[in-house]
């Protein structure tokens, strides 16, 4: 049985009008109205060639995006107006055979990002020696901006652990915490603060 095309009442199963199944559908793919309507009707838009169509498409994304959450979209990719700012990283010395060796230096930062696609109040704690390209790999899949990151410490993978632990009533998944920013950050600073362990690195 196709469930788009019922509803269930009193326990048994109704067959939709076609108003009530139109507005199912516009529910789950918020841009047809705006897809049909730039391609002067639904019959001329199937009508179209594939390019024709996913231009169409690309065109109502762009204007569903723009009135609903304020973010430019340019050729499919999404590219937030706020500044963006550089990152820090570790000057590590490069291995000239990277797939069977690995430089043992675990210097680096723990860092806070927040991804703008989800809701608010909810942050990835991770640690890296280069948060900039850690930034970048999770826009490929995001909207994030980078919170806060620690200063250098001696040990990142070490720092991110016990941060985690701290955080651990915060916690959703994995790196991915619920709590304010401010506790997320002076956490961050605290474990820096009170340990040796966390020496700025010289």
């Amino acid at each position: 049985m196709n469930s788009s095309a019922y509803t269930k009442i009193d326990g048994k199963y109704k067959k939709d009008n076609p108003e009530a199944m139109r507005t199912r559908n516009m529910k789950y793919d918020p841009i047809r109205p705006t897809v049909y309507k730039n391609a002067g009707g639904k019959e001329k838009y199937y009508a179209l060639p594939k390019a024709d169509r996913l231009r169409i498409r690309a065109v109502a994304l762009k204007e569903y995006w723009d009135e609903n959450y304020l973010i430019d979209i340019s050729a499919g990719v999404m590219a937030n107006t706020r500044p963006k700012r550089k990152l820090p990283k570790v000057d590590r010395p490069k291995s000239k055979r990277v797939t069977t060796i690995q430089v043992d230096d675990p210097r680096g930062f723990v860092y806070i990002f927040k991804d703008h696609m989800k809701r608010e109040g909810l942050y990835k704690i991770g640690a890296s020696h280069e948060p900039q390209e850690r930034l970048d790999q999770a826009n490929t899949w995001g909207d994030f901006e980078s919170i806060y990151e620690s200063e250098e410490v001696t040990d990142c993978a070490k720092l991110e652990k016990e941060v985690h632990q701290s955080l651990r009533k915060y916690q959703v998944k994995g790196e991915w915490f619920k709590v304010s920013e401010d506790i997320a950050i002076n956490t961050i600073k605290e474990i820096v603060n009170e340990s040796f362990n966390y020496a700025v690195a010289s």
